[in-house]
C-alpha cells in the first residue's frame, strides 16, 4: 500500500538529518516531482526517477535510479563525491543535468510529468493561479494494479471542482484513473510478437486494452471488498501531498484537507498529438472501447486540452458517444 508513516512525512517537513532542505529546494523547482510509494519517495525530473528515499532503522537512505545517466558523464566525480559526502540536494542539479544530455527521454513519462506540475503545482505565474483553478489533482503518477495483471495506470487523480462553495467545508473527492497516450502510435493495440530467431518484439496496450485492464482490476477491488481500502490509499496520498506541499493548497487554504471519496469513478483518456487528419485507428480503439462493460458507477470521459495548456477541466471532457461525432 502507498503511502508513507507520519514520521517520514513529519521529518521532510522539519527537514529532519540528510532530509535537509529537500522539501525546500522541490518547492522552489517545480520541474520535479515528488511522488510517493510504500513508504518510500521517487524524486522525478523530465519523467525521471533522480533517486528514491527509504527509511531504514531509523535513517533515511538515499537509492541511485536503476539507470545510471550519468556514468562516464562529465558529472560523475562530483556526483559520487556527493554521494559520499551526503549532499544530496547538491546532487540534484548535476543529476538534471545528466538527464538534459542523456538523449533517451521518454516523452509520453514526461508529459505525465507537465500535467501533475500543472494541475498540482503551479501556482504562481503571470497568468493566475492555474492549479488551483483546475478540477484535478493527481494523487499518484504510475499507479501498479498488482492484483490482477501488474499493468500501470498512468495517474490516479482526486476530482475536487474549483468551485468555492464544493471547496469550502466538508470536502468529498472522486477518484479518476487517466490514461495518456502520447502521439498516435500509442492509440492502436499491437499483440507481441516473435521474429523468425525468436527475438520477442514488445506490443503496445491501445485505448480498448488499457479501459479493459482498468475495469477488471475496479472489479476485482470490487468485488473482493478492497474498494474501500484503495479510497482511503488514494486518498491519503492526495492529502499527504497537501502536507508536504507539493499540492497548492485547496482553497488557498494550507491546512485544508479532501475527507472522503464518492462512490462514482472517471476514467479519462488524455491523447496528446494526435493528429486531426489520422482518425482511422483511433475509430477502430474507440470501437473496442464501446466493447467493454462498463460498471454503473463509471463515467468514461476523454478531455480537450483548456486552449494547448495541461490543465484538467471537468467542463472540457466529453463522453465516448460525444467524441467519436467530433471525429466524424
Amino acid at each position: 500500500m502507498r503511502g508513507l508513516e507520519d514520521a517520514f512525512v513529519k521529518d521532510l517537513i522539519e527537514g529532519k538529518g540528510n532530509l535537509d532542505k529537500l522539501l525546500g529546494y522541490i518547492h522552489n523547482d517545480d520541474s520535479l516531482s515528488l511522488e510517493i510509494r510504500d513508504n518510500t519517495v521517487d524524486i522525478y525530473y523530465r519523467g525521471r526517477v533522480l533517486y528514491t528515499i527509504g527509511s531504514k532503522n531509523g535513517k533515511y537512505i538515499f537509492k541511485k535510479p536503476a539507470k545510471n545517466y550519468y556514468k562516464g558523464k562529465p558529472y560523475e566525480a562530483i556526483l559520487k563525491e556527493c554521494w559520499n559526502q551526503n549532499e544530496y540536494v547538491e546532487a540534484i542539479k548535476y543529476i538534471k543535468a545528466s538527464i538534459d544530455g542523456h538523449g533517451s527521454i521518454n516523452a509520453e513519462r514526461e508529459c505525465q510529468q507537465q500535467i501533475i506540475r500543472e494541475n498540482n503545482r503551479l501556482v504562481s505565474n503571470k497568468s493566475g493561479k492555474i492549479a488551483n483553478d483546475t478540477d484535478y489533482y493527481i494523487a499518484d503518477f504510475e499507479y501498479k494494479m498488482t492484483d490482477i495483471n501488474n499493468g500501470e495506470i498512468d495517474l490516479v487523480a482526486v476530482k475536487l471542482p474549483a468551485i468555492a462553495n464544493i471547496r469550502q467545508g466538508f470536502t468529498t473527492g472522486k477518484i479518476a484513473f487517466i490514461e495518456l497516450k502520447y502521439g498516435d502510435g500509442a492509440i492502436e493495440t499491437v499483440l507481441e510478437t516473435k521474429d523468425k530467431n525468436g527475438k520477442v518484439k514488445k506490443g503496445n496496450p491501445g485505448l480498448g486494452k488499457h479501459l479493459k485492464d482498468v475495469v477488471e482490476f475496479y472489479n476485482h477491488i470490487s468485488s473482493s471488498g478492497k474498494k474501500e481500502e484503495f479510497f482511503k490509499e488514494i486518498l491519503m496520498l492526495v492529502n499527504q501531498k497537501l502536507d508536504l506541499g507539493v499540492i497548492s493548497p485547496i482553497g488557498g487554504k494550507k491546512e485544508k484537507r479532501i475527507n472522503r471519496i464518492s462512490d462514482d469513478v472517471e476514467f479519462i483518456f488524455i491523447l496528446a498529438n494526435h493528429k486531426p487528419t489520422n482518425n482511422d485507428k483511433l475509430i477502430n480503439e474507440l470501437a473496442e472501447c464501446e466493447k467493454v462493460s462498463i460498471p454503473k458507477e463509471m463515467n468514461v470521459k476523454f478531455a480537450y486540452s483548456s486552449c494547448m495548456g495541461y490543465g484538467l477541466y471537468g467542463a472540457s471532457m466529453v463522453g465516448i458517444g460525444e467524441f467519436q461525432k467530433s471525429l466524424l
